[in-house]
Protein backbone atom coordinates (compact mmCIF):
# COMPACT_ATOMS: atom_id res chain seq x y z
CA UNK A 1 0.00 0.00 0.00
CA UNK A 2 1.60 3.27 -1.04
CA UNK A 3 1.23 6.83 0.77
CA UNK A 4 -0.66 9.30 0.34
CA UNK A 5 -0.98 13.09 0.77
CA UNK A 6 -2.89 16.27 0.33
CA UNK A 7 -1.42 19.93 0.24
CA UNK A 8 -3.52 22.62 1.75
CA UNK A 9 -2.86 26.27 1.33
CA UNK A 10 -4.82 28.21 4.17
CA UNK A 11 -5.08 31.24 6.47
CA UNK A 12 -5.38 35.08 4.96
CA UNK A 13 -3.25 35.58 2.04
CA UNK A 14 -1.76 31.65 2.06
CA UNK A 15 -0.61 31.98 5.48
CA UNK A 16 0.62 28.55 5.52
CA UNK A 17 0.85 25.54 4.14
CA UNK A 18 -0.45 22.21 6.11
CA UNK A 19 0.85 19.13 4.20
CA UNK A 20 -1.46 15.47 5.72
CA UNK A 21 0.53 12.52 4.55
CA UNK A 22 -1.27 9.33 5.36
CA UNK A 23 1.01 6.23 5.71
CA UNK A 24 -0.07 3.04 5.30
CA UNK A 25 -1.52 1.31 7.81
CA UNK A 26 -0.60 4.18 10.11
CA UNK A 27 -2.78 7.39 11.77
CA UNK A 28 -1.87 10.79 9.66
CA UNK A 29 0.43 13.31 10.41
CA UNK A 30 0.22 17.27 9.68
CA UNK A 31 3.29 19.27 8.83
CA UNK A 32 2.64 22.91 8.81
CA UNK A 33 4.93 25.63 6.66
CA UNK A 34 4.67 29.14 6.98
CA UNK A 35 4.70 30.89 3.72
CA UNK A 36 6.13 34.14 3.04
CA UNK A 37 3.99 37.13 3.98
CA UNK A 38 1.79 38.64 1.47
CA UNK A 39 3.24 42.15 0.07
CA UNK A 40 1.04 44.68 -1.03
CA UNK A 41 0.66 45.03 -4.69
CA UNK A 42 0.72 48.33 -6.26
CA UNK A 43 -2.15 49.06 -9.03
CA UNK A 44 -0.94 47.70 -12.47
CA UNK A 45 -0.43 50.66 -15.05
CA UNK A 46 -2.25 50.65 -18.61
CA UNK A 47 -0.85 50.76 -21.58
CA UNK A 48 -2.01 51.84 -24.63
CA UNK A 49 -0.87 52.96 -28.13
CA UNK A 50 0.37 56.35 -28.75
CA UNK A 51 -2.38 58.39 -29.55
CA UNK A 52 -5.16 56.20 -28.18
CA UNK A 53 -8.11 57.03 -26.00
CA UNK A 54 -9.21 56.49 -22.39
CA UNK A 55 -12.60 55.11 -24.22
CA UNK A 56 -11.06 51.82 -25.69
CA UNK A 57 -11.91 48.40 -23.87
CA UNK A 58 -9.60 47.59 -21.34
CA UNK A 59 -7.94 44.02 -21.58
CA UNK A 60 -6.61 42.64 -18.21
CA UNK A 61 -4.18 39.62 -18.34
CA UNK A 62 -2.80 37.57 -15.63
CA UNK A 63 0.32 35.98 -15.42
CA UNK A 64 -0.70 33.10 -13.04
CA UNK A 65 1.38 32.30 -10.30
CA UNK A 66 4.35 33.99 -9.10
CA UNK A 67 7.36 34.48 -6.49
CA UNK A 68 7.15 31.75 -4.35
CA UNK A 69 4.87 30.14 -6.25
CA UNK A 70 6.08 28.61 -9.01
CA UNK A 71 3.30 26.60 -10.61
CA UNK A 72 4.22 24.04 -12.70
CA UNK A 73 7.85 22.92 -13.19
CA UNK A 74 9.96 20.76 -15.49
CA UNK A 75 13.28 19.85 -16.31
CA UNK A 76 14.07 20.79 -19.87
CA UNK A 77 17.20 20.61 -22.35
CA UNK A 78 20.52 18.24 -22.07
CA UNK A 79 21.61 20.24 -18.40
CA UNK A 80 18.75 19.55 -17.13
CA UNK A 81 17.56 23.46 -16.40
CA UNK A 82 14.34 24.12 -14.32
CA UNK A 83 11.42 25.63 -15.95
CA UNK A 84 8.71 27.15 -13.97
CA UNK A 85 5.48 28.04 -15.29
CA UNK A 86 5.58 31.79 -13.23
CA UNK A 87 8.09 33.00 -16.08
CA UNK A 88 6.73 31.37 -19.08
CA UNK A 89 3.34 32.72 -18.19
CA UNK A 90 4.80 35.91 -17.24
CA UNK A 91 6.99 36.29 -20.97
CA UNK A 92 3.66 35.63 -22.91
CA UNK A 93 1.74 38.09 -20.95
CA UNK A 94 4.29 40.75 -21.46
CA UNK A 95 4.34 40.19 -25.28
CA UNK A 96 0.84 39.98 -25.23
CA UNK A 97 0.94 42.79 -23.76
CA UNK A 98 3.27 44.90 -26.38
CA UNK A 99 1.63 42.72 -29.35
CA UNK A 100 -2.02 44.67 -28.65
CA UNK A 101 -0.04 48.16 -28.08
CA UNK A 102 1.48 47.96 -31.20
CA UNK A 103 -2.28 46.78 -32.88
CA UNK A 104 -3.94 49.01 -30.87
CA UNK A 105 -7.72 49.37 -30.56
CA UNK A 106 -7.20 48.16 -27.15
CA UNK A 107 -5.81 49.58 -23.95
CA UNK A 108 -4.01 46.65 -21.93
CA UNK A 109 -3.13 46.16 -17.87
CA UNK A 110 -1.00 43.09 -16.56
CA UNK A 111 -1.93 42.06 -12.84
CA UNK A 112 1.56 41.36 -12.39
CA UNK A 113 4.74 42.80 -14.08
CA UNK A 114 7.48 41.21 -12.23
CA UNK A 115 8.40 38.17 -10.26
CA UNK A 116 5.74 39.23 -7.24
CA UNK A 117 2.60 37.41 -5.30
CA UNK A 118 -0.93 38.11 -5.86
CA UNK A 119 -3.21 35.62 -3.86
CA UNK A 120 -5.67 34.19 -7.08
CA UNK A 121 -8.95 35.40 -5.05
CA UNK A 122 -7.31 38.78 -4.79
CA UNK A 123 -6.55 39.43 -9.08
CA UNK A 124 -10.58 39.12 -10.30
CA UNK A 125 -10.37 42.61 -7.82
CA UNK A 126 -7.65 44.02 -9.43
CA UNK A 127 -9.27 43.61 -12.67
CA UNK A 128 -12.47 45.10 -11.01
CA UNK A 129 -10.67 47.93 -10.04
CA UNK A 130 -8.98 48.63 -13.08
CA UNK A 131 -12.41 48.47 -14.87
CA UNK A 132 -11.56 45.59 -17.16
CA UNK A 133 -13.61 44.74 -20.40
CA UNK A 134 -12.25 41.56 -20.15
CA UNK A 135 -10.05 39.53 -18.46
CA UNK A 136 -7.16 36.12 -19.83
CA UNK A 137 -5.47 34.38 -17.50
CA UNK A 138 -2.33 32.93 -18.90
CA UNK A 139 -0.90 29.64 -17.46
CA UNK A 140 1.27 26.77 -18.66
CA UNK A 141 -0.01 22.76 -17.70
CA UNK A 142 1.99 19.87 -15.95
CA UNK A 143 1.46 16.15 -16.20
CA UNK A 144 2.54 13.30 -13.54
CA UNK A 145 4.87 12.46 -15.93
CA UNK A 146 6.28 12.29 -19.35
CA UNK A 147 4.93 8.74 -20.55
CA UNK A 148 1.46 10.44 -19.89
CA UNK A 149 1.45 11.82 -23.12
CA UNK A 150 -0.83 14.86 -22.80
CA UNK A 151 0.14 18.43 -24.69
CA UNK A 152 -1.49 20.72 -26.08
CA UNK A 153 -3.24 24.10 -25.18
CA UNK A 154 -6.97 24.51 -23.25
CA UNK A 155 -8.98 27.06 -22.89
CA UNK A 156 -11.20 27.10 -19.98
CA UNK A 157 -13.88 29.48 -18.41
CA UNK A 158 -16.30 29.26 -15.33
CA UNK A 159 -18.03 26.19 -14.64
CA UNK A 160 -22.00 27.05 -13.57
CA UNK A 161 -21.25 25.25 -9.94
CA UNK A 162 -18.67 28.73 -9.32
CA UNK A 163 -20.96 30.97 -11.06
CA UNK A 164 -23.71 30.67 -8.84
CA UNK A 165 -21.79 31.40 -5.18
CA UNK A 166 -19.20 33.26 -7.02
CA UNK A 167 -17.23 35.13 -4.17
CA UNK A 168 -17.39 39.00 -5.82
CA UNK A 169 -20.94 40.03 -4.39
CA UNK A 170 -20.97 42.67 -6.93
CA UNK A 171 -23.08 42.81 -10.12
CA UNK A 172 -22.26 44.01 -13.90
CA UNK A 173 -24.89 46.45 -14.18
CA UNK A 174 -26.52 45.97 -11.08
CA UNK A 175 -28.49 47.42 -7.90
CA UNK A 176 -24.72 49.33 -6.87
CA UNK A 177 -24.85 51.11 -10.21
CA UNK A 178 -26.78 54.05 -11.02
CA UNK A 179 -30.56 54.26 -10.84
CA UNK A 180 -30.53 50.07 -9.73
CA UNK A 181 -28.97 51.42 -6.66
CA UNK A 182 -32.23 51.47 -5.17
CA UNK A 183 -33.12 47.81 -5.83
CA UNK A 184 -32.52 46.30 -2.19
CA UNK A 185 -29.63 43.75 -1.76
CA UNK A 186 -31.23 39.98 -1.60
CA UNK A 187 -34.75 41.52 -3.23
CA UNK A 188 -36.36 38.91 -5.82
CA UNK A 189 -35.35 41.70 -8.84
CA UNK A 190 -32.41 41.80 -7.52
CA UNK A 191 -31.85 38.34 -7.57
CA UNK A 192 -32.83 38.35 -11.10
CA UNK A 193 -30.05 41.09 -11.92
CA UNK A 194 -27.66 38.61 -10.75
CA UNK A 195 -28.72 35.53 -12.66
CA UNK A 196 -28.77 38.18 -15.86
CA UNK A 197 -25.47 39.38 -15.27
CA UNK A 198 -23.78 35.76 -14.99
CA UNK A 199 -25.32 34.78 -17.88
CA UNK A 200 -24.33 37.47 -20.07
CA UNK A 201 -20.46 37.10 -18.49
CA UNK A 202 -21.00 33.49 -19.28
CA UNK A 203 -22.23 34.38 -22.61
CA UNK A 204 -18.99 36.27 -23.64
CA UNK A 205 -16.79 34.38 -21.73
CA UNK A 206 -17.69 31.64 -24.31
CA UNK A 207 -17.98 34.00 -27.26
CA UNK A 208 -14.01 34.86 -25.99
CA UNK A 209 -12.94 31.63 -25.78
CA UNK A 210 -14.67 30.88 -28.92
CA UNK A 211 -13.03 33.27 -30.68
CA UNK A 212 -9.09 31.71 -28.98
CA UNK A 213 -10.14 28.33 -31.18
CA UNK A 214 -10.77 29.83 -34.22
CA UNK A 215 -7.10 31.76 -34.37
CA UNK A 216 -5.43 28.70 -32.66
CA UNK A 217 -6.88 25.82 -34.89
CA UNK A 218 -4.39 24.92 -37.56
CA UNK A 219 -1.56 26.97 -35.95
CA UNK A 220 -1.24 25.35 -32.25
CA UNK A 221 -1.64 21.69 -30.72
CA UNK A 222 -4.61 21.63 -28.86
CA UNK A 223 -6.20 19.44 -26.55
CA UNK A 224 -9.30 17.54 -27.17
CA UNK A 225 -11.95 18.94 -25.88
CA UNK A 226 -10.42 22.66 -25.87
CA UNK A 227 -12.85 24.61 -24.67
CA UNK A 228 -13.52 23.47 -20.77
CA UNK A 229 -15.17 24.73 -17.78
CA UNK A 230 -13.57 24.35 -14.17
CA UNK A 231 -14.44 26.58 -10.92
CA UNK A 232 -11.12 28.74 -10.99
CA UNK A 233 -11.19 31.75 -8.61
CA UNK A 234 -9.51 33.43 -10.52
CA UNK A 235 -12.26 34.07 -13.60
CA UNK A 236 -14.84 34.60 -10.62
CA UNK A 237 -15.81 37.46 -11.21
CA UNK A 238 -19.32 39.02 -12.91
CA UNK A 239 -18.17 41.75 -13.96
CA UNK A 240 -16.62 40.82 -17.16
CA UNK A 241 -16.19 38.21 -19.45
CA UNK A 242 -12.63 35.51 -18.44
CA UNK A 243 -10.85 33.42 -19.61
CA UNK A 244 -8.14 30.84 -18.01
CA UNK A 245 -5.31 29.77 -21.35
CA UNK A 246 -3.20 26.76 -20.84
CA UNK A 247 -0.57 27.48 -23.04
CA UNK A 248 0.91 23.30 -23.14
CA UNK A 249 2.34 21.47 -21.35
CA UNK A 250 6.07 21.89 -19.35
CA UNK A 251 6.92 18.01 -19.18
CA UNK A 252 5.78 17.23 -23.33
CA UNK A 253 9.40 18.22 -25.26
CA UNK A 254 7.20 19.26 -28.12
CA UNK A 255 4.89 21.79 -25.90
CA UNK A 256 8.09 23.11 -24.24
CA UNK A 257 10.19 23.86 -27.11
CA UNK A 258 7.34 25.83 -28.50
CA UNK A 259 6.98 26.96 -24.82
CA UNK A 260 10.60 28.46 -24.03
CA UNK A 261 11.57 29.69 -28.00
CA UNK A 262 10.38 33.49 -28.75
CA UNK A 263 9.26 31.87 -32.10
CA UNK A 264 6.60 29.55 -30.47
CA UNK A 265 5.63 32.12 -28.02
CA UNK A 266 5.50 34.41 -30.51
CA UNK A 267 2.96 32.10 -32.35
CA UNK A 268 1.37 32.22 -29.13
CA UNK A 269 0.91 35.67 -28.70
CA UNK A 270 -0.28 36.31 -32.32
CA UNK A 271 -2.97 33.53 -31.84
CA UNK A 272 -4.64 35.27 -28.06
CA UNK A 273 -4.01 38.63 -29.62
CA UNK A 274 -6.29 38.53 -32.59
CA UNK A 275 -8.97 36.97 -30.78
CA UNK A 276 -8.82 39.40 -28.07
CA UNK A 277 -9.39 42.01 -30.84
CA UNK A 278 -11.78 39.87 -32.83
CA UNK A 279 -14.26 39.62 -29.60
CA UNK A 280 -13.74 42.75 -28.96
CA UNK A 281 -14.93 44.18 -32.72
CA UNK A 282 -17.68 41.27 -32.51
CA UNK A 283 -18.82 42.55 -29.39
CA UNK A 284 -18.95 45.97 -30.47
CA UNK A 285 -21.44 45.00 -33.10
CA UNK A 286 -23.37 43.34 -30.68
CA UNK A 287 -24.02 46.72 -29.25
CA UNK A 288 -21.92 46.50 -26.07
Amino acid sequence: MAWTASLALCGGALAAALLTVFPPQRAMAVYRRDLPAAVPVATPSVAMASGATAGLPLLVIDPGHGAFDYGATAMHGSDGTMVMEKNVALSIAIALRDRLVALGGVRVALIREDDSFLPVEHRPRMAEKLGAAALISIHVDSAPGRASGARGATVYTLSPSRRERGPSGRRRNGPNRGARGQIAQGSEIAMILDDLAWRQTAFESAMLAQAVEEEARGRLTLRTPFARSARFAVLSSPEFPAILFEAGYLGNAEDADRLLSPEGRGEIVDVLARAALGFFAERERWGE
